[in-house]
């Protein structure tokens, strides 16, 4: 097999960027980059993985359609050059283990942080059930759907409930 020459390293990817460098005359970590999006853009992530163990950032090109690729929508196109694409795959994170239940949800952590951060600091003036009570008008007036028990909940799990009193 034909890899290029005698310095070019030995993984697809890295054959591809090297020869597109020596073709084109671009820096090679901006052929890399062009190699790792044209390998994602074609459903196969080996080469940003690669990338990425090995300590590389991808760049704003590969940036930009890591961000496309990750949306939910299921018929996104982007536009260039006059034209409409649309992304032919969609990166989804998927658990390794066959845990069951839900995935840890992040956003319920800094809810849950900032609720018990509000009632603690809510509780030394209005007490515990007024703390709850004041809680309970903010979600009123905003609109949050976050009852007593959420809140309860969480303040619970971030001072425990002998710090009701």
């Amino acid at each position: 097999m034909d890899t290029g020459g005698d310095d070019a390293p030995g993984t697809p990817w890295d054959i591809q960027a090297t020869r597109w460098a020596r073709e084109t005359g671009q820096p090679l970590e901006k052929c890399y980059d062009l190699m790792v999006a044209d390998w994602l853009w074609k459903g196969d992530v080996r080469p940003l993985a690669a990338r990425l163990r090995s300590g590389h950032a991808p760049g704003p090109y590969t940036l930009k359609i890591l961000g496309w690729m990750l949306l939910e929508e299921p018929d996104l196109k982007i536009e260039n050059r006059g034209i409409n694409y649309p992304v032919p795959y969609r990166l989804v994170v998927k658990n390794r283990r066959s845990r069951p239940g839900r995935r840890l949800n992040p956003e319920t952590e800094v809810r849950d942080l900032l609720l018990a951060e509000n009632m603690a600091r809510l509780i030394p003036t209005l007490g515990y059930e007024g703390a709850l009570a004041r809680m309970r008008e903010v979600a009123t007036e905003t609109g949050a759907a976050i009852g007593d028990q959420t809140v309860r909940d969480a303040y619970d799990k971030h001072y425990g409930k002998k710090s009701r009193d």
